[in-house]
């Protein structure tokens, strides 16, 4: 489970990332 909890923080943080720097298109393509 603990690697459950990393997973999802580390997603989020890349997610917010890849908002702020491009677009969500690479939320479309996954």
């Amino acid at each position: 489970m603990k690697t459950m909890s990393e997973a999802q923080q580390d997603e989020f943080r890349q997610a917010h990332g890849f908002k702020r720097v491009r677009p969500p298109i690479h939320q479309l393509k996954q």
